[in-house]
C-alpha cells in the first residue's frame, strides 16, 4: 500500500518530462513555414483573364460597329460624289444648249424684230409718201388733207422710234443679257465642279480615318487576344 503510494509521484513526475520533452515538436507542427504567393497569385490570375476576356467581347463589339459605320459612311460618300457629278453634268449642259441653242434664237429673234421694225418704218414712209402724191393730184380741202397727211406723218414717225427702241434692245440683248446669262451659266459649271472635287476629296480623308480607325482597333483585338493567350498558358503551367 505504501509502495502504491510512492510510485504516483513518481508517475506524475515521468509524465511532466514527457510533457516539457513533446512540447517542442507540437510547436514545430502547428506552425509550418507556408508561403502567401502561391495561395493568392492564381485568384488574381483568373480576376485578370476574366476581366480581359470581357474586355474583349466589349472591343469586339465596337469593332463591329466601327465596321458598320464605315460601310455606312462609304455609302453615303457614293451618294454624295453621284449627286455632285450629276450637278457637274447638268450643268455642262445647260451651258452648252444656252450656246447652241437659246443664245441663237435669242438673238434671232431680236434681229427679226428690228428688221420688222425697220420693215414697218419704210412702209409707213413710203405710205406718207403716197398720200402727199395722191392729195396734191386731187382737189381736196387744205384740212382734209392736212389731216390725211398728219396722221400718215404720225405713223412713219411711230416706226422711226419703234427702230431706234429695237436696235437698243437688239445691242442690250446681244452686249449685256445674252453675255451675263452664259457667265451665269460657267460660274454654276464651276460651282458644280469645285462642289464634286470637295465632295470627293472630304470622301478620300474620311475614307482613310476610318480605314485608320479599324486597323487601330484590329491591332487592339489582336493585342488582347495574344494577352488572354498568354495568361491562359501561364495559368496551364501553374496548374
Amino acid at each position: 500500500m505504501q509502495a502504491a503510494r510512492l510510485s504516483y509521484p513518481l508517475f506524475g513526475a515521468l509524465l511532466s518530462v514527457l510533457a516539457a520533452c513533446a512540447a517542442p515538436e507540437v510547436q514545430e507542427e502547428a506552425a509550418p513555414p507556408v508561403s502567401a504567393e502561391p495561395a493568392t497569385e492564381k485568384p488574381d490570375d483568373d480576376h485578370k483573364l476574366e476581366d480581359l476576356k470581357q474586355d474583349l467581347e466589349v472591343s469586339r463589339a465596337r469593332h463591329e460597329i466601327a465596321n458598320l459605320e464605315n460601310e455606312a459612311f462609304l455609302i453615303q460618300q457614293a451618294a454624295r460624289a453621284s449627286h455632285a457629278q450629276a450637278d457637274v453634268q447638268e450643268a455642262k449642259a445647260n451651258l452648252a444648249d444656252y450656246l447652241a441653242n437659246t443664245m441663237p434664237s435669242r438673238l434671232a429673234q431680236e434681229k427679226l424684230n428690228l428688221q420688222g421694225s425697220k420693215d414697218n418704218a419704210m412702209e409707213a414712209a413710203e405710205e406718207l409718201e403716197q398720200i402727199r402724191i395722191m392729195y396734191e393730184e386731187q382737189d381736196l380741202e387744205d384740212m382734209t388733207r392736212e389731216f390725211v397727211i398728219s396722221r400718215g406723218r404720225r405713223r412713219a414717225e411711230r416706226s422711226e422710234k419703234r427702230i431706234a427702241i429695237q436696235e437698243a434692245q437688239f445691242r442690250s440683248v446681244e452686249e449685256h443679257e445674252l453675255p451675263q446669262q452664259v457667265r451665269q451659266l460657267e460660274r454654276k459649271l464651276v460651282q458644280a465642279e469645285e462642289a464634286l472635287a470637295k465632295t470627293l476629296t472630304e470622301g478620300e480623308v474620311g475614307r482613310r480615318n476610318k480605314a485608320l480607325g479599324l486597323r487601330e482597333s484590329e491591332t487592339k483585338l489582336k493585342r488582347k487576344e495574344r494577352e488572354i493567350a498568354e495568361l491562359t498558358e501561364k495559368n496551364g503551367e501553374s496548374e
